[in-house]
């Protein structure tokens, strides 16, 4: 009998190792909703944005998939730039020449003393230009049309947080995505932020893929206009 053919490699991935091999990424499984895949995105009504991403001892292995993902997932004129905010990490830590070396268009910033996460972003907004921020952090894949519903958001409410679905990736196996619905943010009695549950039980009338406002959100991963 004939061997199995390998998995086809996904178009966008062989797109972006064609530039650099260090870019593979495992593009996640098609499981968002159809309409979703079907919407089509006036993308010239969009501002351009920098991705800004502080990092303190991170998986350089994951990083590099971060900007795999961000380069092959995000329309080229509207990714201005990566940028990397070192947060005084020690040496062997750091990566700067092999993050700068993944794609013209990501930079590293290095702090001279540890300012800590929030601060970090802030010097990160501070060291960029385009019109819109993305805060994002280091252990992500970012799924297809993961940016044009952010920026649509923005065009139509320009002084809004747009905060996408923050699925998940096993600890294990950082190649298996999850998708977590559409879950909304809020705090418990403890003030934890917590998810908890679908905005569809809390929302009756909402359906997928429609945008909902959160009585709070994650502050890992927004994007805000400038």
């Amino acid at each position: 009998p004939k061997s199995p053919k390998p998995p086809q490699a996904d178009p966008a991935v062989a797109a972006v190792m064609r530039l650099n091999k260090d870019l593979w990424f495992q593009m996640p499984q098609e499981e968002r909703d159809p309409k979703c895949i079907d919407k089509q995105y006036d993308t010239s009504k969009m501002e351009a944005l920098a991705v800004v991403i502080p990092y303190l001892q991170e998986n350089v292995t994951l990083m590099q998939r971060l900007v795999g993902s961000l380069v092959a997932n995000t329309p080229e004129h509207l990714l201005d730039e990566i940028l990397f905010v070192d947060d005084a990490n020690p040496a062997n830590t750091s990566y700067k020449e092999l993050l700068e070396g993944l794609h013209p268009k990501v930079r590293v910033h290095r702090n001279a003393e540890r300012q800590g996460l929030t601060k970090a972003k802030v010097t990160g907004a501070e060291k960029t230009k385009a019109p819109v921020i993305v805060f994002m952090e280091p252990h992500c894949i970012a799924n297809r049309h993961w940016v044009e519903p952010l920026l649509e958001r923005l065009v139509a409410s320009p002084k809004s947080v747009a905060v996408p679905a923050i699925d998940a990736l096993r600890e294990g196996d950082t190649d298996e995505y999850v998708y977590a619905g559409a879950p909304w943010g809020g705090f418990g009695w403890d003030m934890t932020f917590k998810w908890p549950g679908q905005i569809s039980a809390r929302n009756r009338t909402w359906r997928d893929p429609e945008p909902f406002p959160t009585p709070a959100h994650s502050g890992g991963i927004l994007a805000l206009t400038r």
